[in-house]
This record gives structure tokens, sequence and C-alpha cells, in this order.
């Protein structure tokens, strides 16, 4: 049984977007998932030119990691790694809007700050914060200087 599980694997890696839009509970985005999923997704022999040596270091797997079967249908074998990838696959939908990829850096900065903060304040009563602060290498990484705003 064990050996023959493998022949289902297709079946239980692969989704339509039917499926999908089901899932997000609104039929009237389904348009808008398709978009979604097309642009994380790659299609058979679309890596045909690619140089295989460059995949180490520039795997685009990790861009793309769904196969569009056609039929919106996708198919990807590394669901069990899309906790790792899903921060830079919703930052690359906004990669191309300048505006909106500001508001979201800003509001990510803003959010690291507070959080940091927050956690230094509650573990470490005692100790001094220093927001804004930002760091400068005098000697080609050997030490830092810490510049407070």
């Amino acid at each position: 049984m064990v050996i023959h599980s493998d022949l289902r694997l297709s079946d239980i890696y692969t989704f339509s977007l039917d499926e999908l839009s089901a899932m997000y509970g609104d039929e009237s985005k389904k348009d808008i998932l398709r978009n979604i999923f097309d642009r994380w997704s790659l299609e058979f022999g679309s890596l045909n030119e690619n140089a295989i040596e460059s995949f180490i270091l520039d795997n685009p797997v990790l861009n793309k990691p769904f196969i569009k079967l056609g039929d919106d249908k996708y198919y990807s074998s590394i669901i069990g790694v899309f906790s790792h990838l899903i921060l830079d696959l919703m930052e690359s939908l906004i990669a191309d809007n300048e505006s909106l990829q500001k508001k979201y850096i800003d509001g990510r900065m803003k959010y690291v700050e507070d959080s940091v903060e927050k956690l230094l304040r509650i573990n470490f009563p005692n100790g001094s914060v220093f927001r804004g602060s930002l760091w400068e290498i005098l000697k080609q990484g050997i030490y830092l200087k810490m510049i407070s705003l």
C-alpha cells in the first residue's frame, strides 16, 4: 500500500480554482484568485531555457511554487514548505505598485519596531529602549556605533 500511495500524489497536491474560491467563501473573487495563482505558477517547459546550475542560488520554484495544469487546475508538491515562502509570495503581488509597496514597507517597519519595543519593555523592564536607533559601520564591520535619533 505504501508503494502504491505515490500513485495518488497528483490527486492530493492538485486543486482547482473552484475549490479555492469555495474555500475563500466568495465566488466573485475567482478571477482575482486566478490572477494570483497564475503569477505564482510555472507551466510545463517554462524552465527549459534556464541554466540548471543557477537553480541552487536562484531556484525559480521558490518564487513560483505551483504548476499550472490548465483548466483552472494547479499542482504543487512543495506545499509542506509553503509557510516559508508565503511572505515573499505575498510581497511579490505588490512589487509592481510603488505606492502600495511604500505603504507596506512603512507599515511593516512601524509594526516591527513597535513589536520589538513592546517585547523589550516586557522582558527587560529595567532596561533602556532607544526607538529609532540606527547603526553605523565605522571600520568594515569591526565594530558598530549606535546613533540615537
